[in-house]
């Protein structure tokens, strides 16, 4: 680990903390009401970018812990992370909803369970 990087107890907890807030901002509202309110479209992406810009401190600090993880699709979620922070190639809104949908549970889960193991008290 480099010095002053992250641990990797508090990147986890980022990444529960943001999924968390990332999911409850796309559950507010029905999914086409969601399509149509730009404002909670932009709070989602940003819970996006967070949970990217986690995933690239782990990958960046703790390469050795995402390679012990498999089932998460670091580099992904990091391209993800790209492609919303810096508009590469731009992404629709569909893609940003169906990753919240799909991906960013199974994010959670996996961060609820590392902590529940792994986590100091």
């Amino acid at each position: 680990m480099v010095q002053g990087a992250p641990e990797i107890e508090e990147l986890v907890g980022r990444l529960l903390r943001w999924s968390d807030k990332t999911i409850e901002i796309s559950l507010k509202v029905s999914r086409q009401e969601f399509l149509q309110d730009e404002i909670l479209q932009l709070a989602a992406t940003k819970g996006l970018e967070l949970i990217g810009e986690a995933s690239r401190l782990l990958l960046q600090h703790h390469p050795e812990f995402c390679a012990s993880q498999p089932s998460i699709e670091w580099r992904r979620i990091v391209g993800m992370r790209n492609r919303l922070a810096h508009g590469y190639e731009g992404a629709d809104i569909e893609t940003v909803l169906y990753t919240i949908e799909t991906f960013v549970p199974l994010v959670r889960d996996f961060a609820v369970n590392w902590l529940e193991l792994h986590a100091t008290q």
